[in-house]
């Protein structure tokens, strides 16, 4: 009101205050040429008073809240370029535009009349009177990570509002989540693989149908069965190659394929938005470009958001001719290659590769994958090999049959070398914060990779004992906080451990894999290693541990277990350690056996033993125990699954994910689960075909090559997002 009086507007605005009977509200909305309703509401109730004024069949203009957001387009709405005045006035001058709107109130009120409204709650108190319970998950308590309110949020906002402005006809959506977007644009159909999603979502929207389903092996629908398939924030979970897959699949089951996807080419984009822990590839312009290409699409329009936080997709997967057409507003982003990506120089800290022991741990074997396959991918980087031993590591090449592959410079010589980035396959190790922050201080880029947390979170294992060793931990891990620029974690939870232990920004942070180090195609057809080939009986059943045995391991558990099962079901069955072990440690161990009051015939102690060996053990033995208190990512493990192997792990984060549907989970703690599990993989064949079966799928999820070229892309995006903005504040200066 003092606004209106400071303006002297009193003669032109009219307030009603007094309560207005029904009658007369009626006619006073439809004697108003426009009705206005400017809700500021970021919450997404809904608003009784959209309802009225759409009734009365007088224009109306909203603002984005979404309390005023519905799916048809029936109101004029406020947007940067048209603010409340300018939309007023399009409604007042424009009688075309106010006609599309009645004729679309009309079609929308059809279809959401009362009687419509009473017949959906009706099919509900049904299915809920009628049938089992819908839902066996805690609906509160998933409800409370998953609500509909990151809806209201203006990016995802806009996003939805881009799908149901090109909804139509027969409708299916992949990875719906909780079902909020299918249903908001009047959705048919959804598929998704977590069966719990599927489990919340038909209790949420009885009115939409839910089924399992799997984008890359194959959707249970006929070809072009549906007008419309949506996939809205999907194929960034994917890895690259099956983001191909599934589009082509999305386009044999829909006439049109709407696709929302983030954008790592906006500069300053938002890192929980484009570096989600669960997304698998750096979605720019290029590889998205390349996806189109590969799937087969011809005819297609690609859009980004308004505020370029998504690439929008819209394909017409029934076109014969190419149509492709690129917005001004995506074509305007300046979008990068990172594949290959400039020429770059990267040094590498390669003291591990002079250091025997260290090479055999799965640090040394991941690192040396990690060379090797990013020398693959990138042959026309430079790569600098960086040792304080210089003439050995020359010599070390030199044996390897490596000389020219490789640059070698020693550290005090980096600052000068021409390097763009370091990288540091143990952050951990005795001098690695000293060269952290060497290089961060000659401006290079610093990256490492981090496999797990383990002394961090057991240090009752690791750190109370050795005060050396503690500090030296914590001073590695305080210079990774000060002077990492990301951090290679080789699990999703790994990464998790990092924000919430060290808290690491999830912009610091990356997930990448790695793969398997041995094949079938190098097992052995006998052990050529006398001391297997004496103790293993082809005829003796046997579990088999293998790794690294630190104290998280979780030996004990595994030992009674095994000797658990010799007492009551099978008195032969062995446990096969393949470990490394020296023959020190060997005598330790059977001295503690013996200790224990077990039976030291129990155990096979595999000694340094070649891979060839290594993989004829997993291949014949009936399972992998690893029960671990605490993992990163275990190359035994992976081996397990590449190979075929059944695995019985610990429910732990981290071996979840890794192992997926390949392997038994148990409390690592309780020993009678994990003799219930041996004991049915060893007298059950159909259990272990379940597995074996199961880990065809799993293994296409580590691939070294694919790892490589991730941890290229990574550093080829942190160089050139680096000269971004060196570019702009220089541009700042000057002007």
């Amino acid at each position: 009101m003092n606004r209106v009086i400071e303006l002297k507007l009193m003669d032109k605005i009219r307030f009603l205050t007094d309560y207005i009977p029904e009658a007369e509200l009626t006619v006073t909305l439809q004697a108003c040429d426009v009705i206005v309703l400017n809700y500021q509401s970021a919450r997404f109730e809904g608003s009784a008073c959209l309802t009225r004024a759409l009734a009365a069949g007088r224009p109306v203009v909203t603002t984005n809240s979404p309390a005023l957001d519905i799916s048809a387009p029936v109101t004029l709405r406020t947007t940067e370029q048209f603010d409340l005045p300018r939309v007023i006035f399009r409604a007042l001058t424009n009688p075309f535009l106010c006609r599309n709107l009645l004729d679309e109130v009309t079609e929308y009120a059809g279809n959401m009349n009362w009687e419509n409204f009473a017949r959906k709650h009706l099919a509900t108190y049904e299915q809920v009177i009628t049938h089992e319970q819908a839902c066996t998950t805690d609906l509160l308590k998933y409800y409370g990570t998953h609500p509909d309110e990151i809806y209201t949020e203006e990016l995802q906002r806009e996003r939805v509002r881009w799908l149901a402005s090109k909804a139509s006809g027969r409708i299916l959506e992949i990875g719906p989540a909780n079902g909020y977007i299918v249903q908001f644009v009047g959705g048919h159909e959804a598929v998704d693989i977590y069966r719990e999603r599927l489990d919340v979502a038909r209790a949420l929207r009885p009115s939409v149908k839910f089924s399992y389903g799997n984008i890359v092996t194959g959707l249970p629908h006929a070809d072009k069965s549906f007008d419309m398939v949506m996939s809205p924030e999907i194929f960034e979970h994917v890895e690259w190659e099956q983001a191909v897959v599934a589009l082509k699949e999305c386009m044999r089951v829909g006439k049109r394929v709407l696709i929302t996807i983030p954008n790592a080419d906006k500069p300053n984009y938002n890192p929980d938005l484009v570096h989600n822990p669960e997304h698998r590839w750096l979605v720019t312009r290029q590889l998205v470009d390349r996806m189109l290409k590969a799937a087969g699409a011809i005819d297609y329009e690609l859009d980004s958001s308004h505020e370029d936080d998504f690439y929008l997709i819209d394909i017409n997967s029934t076109a014969t001719k190419p149509n492709i057409r690129v917005t001004p507003r995506a074509e305007a982003l300046p979008h990068f290659e990172v594949t290959p990506g400039p020429k770059l120089t990267i040094a590498i800290d390669a003291e591990m590769l002079i250091d025997d022991a260290l090479l055999t741990t799965e640090t040394g074997r991941y690192f040396l994958e990690m060379l090797n396959n990013l020398r693959e991918v990138r042959p026309e980087w430079t790569i600098q090999l960086v040792s304080t031993r210089t003439d050995k590591l020359k010599a070390r090449l030199n044996a390897a049959g490596a000389a020219n592959e490789y640059q070698v410079t020693s550290w005090a010589e980096l600052t000068r070398s021409g390097a763009q980035a370091l990288y540091i396959p143990n952050p951990l190790s005795e001098a690695a914060a000293d060269s952290m922050r060497v290089a961060k201080e000659a401006g290079l880029i610093v990256t490492c990779t981090m496999n797990d947390l383990a002394p961090l979170a057991f240090p009752q294992y690791y750190l109370t004992h050795d005060p050396l060793l503690r500090e030296r931990y914590i001073t590695s891990l305080n210079a990774l906080k000060e002077y990492c620029d990301v951090s290679m974690c080789t699990t999703q939870a790994t990464l998790q451990e990092m924000q919430i232990r060290l808290g690491t920004k999830l912009k610091n942070l990356r997930v990448l894999h790695g793969g398997a180090t041995l094949s079938k195609n190098i097992a052995s057809t006998e052990y050529v290693n006398l001391e297997l080939s004496e103790q293993l009986d082809p005829t003796t059943p046997y579990f088999l541990h293998a790794g690294e045995l630190g104290p998280v391991k979780n030996l004990r558990a595994i030992l009674l277990a095994v000797d658990e099962i010799r007492k009551t079901t099978e008195p032969r069955v062995k446990l096969v350690l393949a470990c490394n072990l020296n023959a020190k440690a060997t005598e330790q161990l059977l001295s503690a056996v013996q200790r224990d009051g077990l039976d030291p015939n129990l155990l096979v102690i595999a000694p340094q033993i070649e891979d060839a060996d290594l993989t004829k053990l997993y291949l014949d033995a009936v399972a992998l125990l690893n029960p671990s208190l605490l993992e990163g990512l275990s190359l035994s493990l992976v081996n397990a699954i590449e190979l075929g192997t059944p695995i019985i792990a610990a429910k732990q984060l981290a071996q979840e994910e890794t192992c997926g549907d390949a392997a038994i989970y148990v409390d690592p703690l309780n020993v009678t689960e994990l003799v219930n599990a041996a004991r049915q993989l060893l007298l059950e064949p159909s259990a272990r075909m379940k597995l074996i079966n199961a880990s065809r799928g799993e293994a296409t999820r580590f691939n070294w090559k694919r790892s490589a070229e991730k941890l290229a892309v990574y550093v080829t995006e942190l160089v050139v997002k680096q000269k971004q903005t060196t570019s702009s504040k220089r541009s700042k200066v000057l002007a």
